[in-house]
């Protein structure tokens, strides 16, 4: 290796500073401004109660924002189902009971995880005209002890054919066209 150039001129480091002298032991309190060396503990800790403070509320936010998205996840199933089963019952020739039918396989195929529990499927309040479907669930969730429950009706009309009435004009047609 070689050494420095001869041109340069030798290293030299800035004089030491003297420290304060330290306060006498029955004024010394950690953490003042002239505490130095071991006795002072001044911030040790602090570190360690932050985290015990941020950590649990931090936990907290997580869970809560996957409780959320459990919970909106669950609320679409419910009314995918109601949809489902409603679009099945309203077709030309089924019946409400053909609708309940369709909704019990489709949340059986898309229940797979058992996310929710208690499901009953109820075709009450339809007439041969209107399709009523209401779907009652509870959510598991990640707090045990603490059910959600979900409920969605969805109404419809039933297909039928229908004639045109001879009384029906459009204004709006050109000449002949009605």
């Amino acid at each position: 290796m070689q050494g420095p150039p001869e041109n340069l001129p030798p290293r030299r480091h800035p004089p030491r500073r003297e420290e304060p002298a330290l306060p006498p032991d029955d004024t010394h309190v950690p953490g003042a401004a002239g505490c130095r060396g071991r006795g002072c503990r001044g911030d040790h800790g602090a570190v360690s109660l932050q985290l015990a403070v941020v950590f649990p509320a931090l936990l907290l936010s997580i869970l809560v924002s996957i409780h959320a998205g459990l919970y909106l996840f669950s609320s679409d199933l419910v009314h995918s189902t109601a949809r489902v089963g409603l679009d099945d019952a309203r077709t030309q020739g089924s019946t409400a009971a053909d609708g309940v039918a369709r909704a019990r396989a489709y949340l059986a195929q898309a229940n797979g995880s058992g996310l929710l529990r208690g499901v009953t499927i109820s075709s009450a309040g339809s007439t041969g005209t209107q399709i009523r479907l209401h779907v009652h669930a509870t959510m598991n969730g990640l707090v045990p002890g603490l059910p959600v429950t979900l409920d969605t009706d969805v109404v419809g009309p039933v297909e039928r054919f229908t004639t045109p009435s001879s009384q029906f004009t459009n204004a709006e047609a050109p000449n002949g066209w009605n």
